[in-house]
């Protein structure tokens, strides 16, 4: 899946680091990770209502800000 409207970050290259870019941003609510990206822009932040869609090699993460349970993947 891959959401339409999103914001590339530069410089970043590992699912972690987008991760971690999506949570710093108060306004992102999932982040689209495309490790194979010809233009080497492999993290994309989605904010607020946005349509998502099949796109193979594109892993996509919903942030849930109000989870209550501790993540297993990202430190606090």
């Amino acid at each position: 899946m891959h959401g339409f409207g999103a914001t590339p970050v530069i410089g970043i290259t590992s699912v972690t680091q987008c991760q971690a870019a999506c949570l710093s941003d108060s306004s992102c609510v999932a982040v689209d990770y495309d490790p194979y990206n010809t233009e080497k822009e492999y993290c994309w932040l989605l904010g607020g209502n946005y349509l998502s869609g099949p796109a193979p090699g594109i892993t996509h993460y919903i942030l849930d800000r109000n989870c209550m349970g501790k993540s297993q993947y990202l430190s606090p």
